[in-house]
């Protein structure tokens, strides 16, 4: 019996890395998913920006760069992705049933984070380094995109 006595402190010892690896990975998870949850509703603002912009404004910005440059990387609450408003592609077009459509795709890329870096290891590759987002949504008004 006196042999067993410092048996339960071993074994905690042998298992604690791999609980604080389990917890701090479902943290880290949850901040990624924070962040995902922000390019989305990032991703839909713009979009939603996009589709009541007028003919005249479209004329005039045809590249959206007003709605990007609102957007920034304070944006993103925990900062473990990054993107700036040359990672926001805003596309214009009409379906076949001559509806005005607004496609923006939001690309974030991974901060300098030695955390990430050691799940991406994990992992086994780079999964973790990129974070991309695609919203349509179709416009309420009528929209000419061409040149009358």
């Amino acid at each position: 019996m006196k042999l067993q006595k410092g048996q339960g402190l071993v074994e905690f010892a042998l298992i604690l890395p791999f609980l604080m690896l389990v917890i701090f990975g479902l943290m880290y998870l949850g901040l990624m998913f924070s962040d995902y949850i922000a390019l989305n509703n990032i991703a839909r603002e713009a979009a939603r920006k996009a589709t009541v912009v007028t003919t005249e404004t479209y004329r005039s910005d045809p590249e959206f760069n007003n709605i990007k440059n609102t957007f920034s990387s304070q944006d993103l609450p925990n900062g473990m992705y990054s993107f700036n408003s040359s990672d926001i592609n805003i596309e214009a077009d009409t379906d076949s049933n001559s509806q005005y459509r607004v496609t923006v795709t939001v690309t974030a890329n991974a901060a300098n984070d030695s955390l990430l870096t050691v799940f991406n290891n994990i992992m086994g590759g780079n999964r973790l380094t990129q974070m991309t987002v695609t919203y349509s949504m179709y416009s309420e008004n009528e929209l000419t995109l061409e040149e009358d």
